[in-house]
């Protein structure tokens, strides 16, 4: 179920020197996923952050817990950070710091983008809002489809002074599915 790492083509794109994902997006966790991101089922976060929690391996206790932003439209139309719930969450079962070196520009979503338009918006899509990014980090999402998102990150992370990056991912979408 767990998947380890990804292949070394993925991890040369996308700057992510490892990543952990509790499965594909299909079946009860699409369905999981799906309810607590868009039909507001926040009882769903602890379920979440401790199947996050199960495969993600001891980490070294310098690794800064962090979500992927999201759009402060969205947070206000949801009522909460869905992703903030579950990465501090898992912060706090890791017994991981967690910190916010960056924030979305913009309220953009690539849910219904086509591939290149996926990688164009996730490239201008996030800000460094402080100049202490950690050495190592974590960074936790919701949904992987093309990576986009998270070469984004890794790569404005890595520019801002972080050697390690490391990603825990709920769910790969699968690629017929996109």
């Amino acid at each position: 179920m767990a998947k380890r790492n990804i292949c070394p083509t993925c991890r040369r794109k996308t700057g992510v020197d490892e990543v952990w994902c509790v499965g594909s997006r299909e079946g009860a966790l699409l369905a999981l996923i799906d309810q607590y991101k868009f039909e507001g089922k926040r009882a769903a976060a602890p379920l979440l952050s401790k199947m996050l929690s199960q495969v993600v391996p001891l980490l070294p206790t310098d690794v800064v817990v962090m979500s992927v932003p999201t759009a402060a439209r969205h947070i206000r139309e949801r009522g909460y950070d869905h992703m903030g719930i579950v990465t501090k969450r898992l912060a706090r079962q890791k017994g991981l710091r967690r910190k916010a070196p960056l924030r979305k520009y913009g309220s953009s979503t690539l849910h219904f983008m086509d591939e290149k338009s996926r990688w164009k918006v996730a490239k201008e899509s996030f800000v460094v809002a402080r100049t202490d990014c950690p050495k190592s980090v974590l960074i936790v999402d919701d949904i992987v489809t093309t990576g986009a998102t998270l070469t984004a990150v890794s790569k404005l992370l890595r520019a801002h002074g972080t050697t390690r990056v490391y990603a825990a991912i709920l769910a790969r979408q699968p690629f017929e599915r996109y």
